[in-house]
């Protein structure tokens, strides 16, 4: 029994997965987020890319 799991985590750390994907199932979460190319330092841009990103996370929540 420790043999099977420690094959299953062993091969699932490095992302050895043969399972198959389920594209059709039930959503469990909704959110939004941005990269940026260089990190944000000003507080009143990084206020500004949140306030965006909660936008689209609403959007997303109306449309579900």
């Amino acid at each position: 029994m420790f043999w099977r799991r420690y094959c299953y985590y062993y091969k699932i750390a490095r992302a050895e997965d043969d399972r198959p994907v389920e594209a059709n199932r039930v959503r469990k979460s909704i959110g939004a987020e941005t990269s940026f190319a260089q990190d944000l330092s000003d507080v009143g841009q990084m206020l500004q890319e949140l306030e965006h990103d909660c936008s689209n996370c609403r959007a997303k929540v109306r449309e579900a």
